[in-house]
């Protein structure tokens, strides 16, 4: 079985700026709440914002609070300056991981002979499975696309070191 070498594409080598990171912050929804004594006409409930509580006196809705739903009514807020007070919420999810590598980069896509059916494929084609049998599970993260057999090929990846002393940079 031969066994074959995967080089890094030189040229899509990228130093990570967040190397050495383990959490990343991912930002989720965003919030933005509205009090105002009285409401311009153009706040309409379930069009552009959700209503939520007020007081009504003599048939006019005061001391009213909500949600805006529209970036075209907060901005006319405060372009406007209206006497509403704007308060914007933006949750965010914090993800923990393994440290971010030094280096981003990809494999040159090379072509391999499958050990099975003999035919050349291209090594961004090759596919990982895995499968339970009743009794074991099986994995291969070298699956042939053309005939489907498990570790159809012997595939050795480079180091990001050997890139960067092939490149010149190390």
């Amino acid at each position: 079985m031969e066994k074959y070498k995967i080089l890094i594409d030189l040229s899509s080598i990228k130093k990570n700026e967040n190397a050495g990171q383990t959490t990343t912050v991912i930002p989720g929804r965003k919030t933005v709440s509205f009090e105002a004594y009285q409401l311009p006409e153009y706040f309409k409930h379930e069009e552009n914002c959700y209503i939520n509580e007020w007081t009504e006196i003599d048939g006019i809705k005061t001391n009213v609070k909500g949600i805006i739903t529209s970036d075209e009514l907060i901005q006319k807020c405060i372009d406007e300056k209206l006497n509403v007070n704007i308060s914007v919420d933006f949750e965010r999810q914090h993800v923990n991981h393994f440290p971010i590598p030094e280096y981003s980069y990809d494999y040159e896509n090379t072509k391999v002979i499958c050990n099975s059916c003999e035919k050349e494929i291209m090594t961004k084609d090759i596919q990982s499975e895995e499968y339970f049998d009743g009794e074991d599970d099986y994995y291969s993260d070298t699956v042939c696309p053309l005939c489907g057999a498990f570790d159809c090929c012997d595939l050795s990846h480079e180091s990001i070191e050997d890139a960067l002393k092939r490149a010149g940079k190390n």
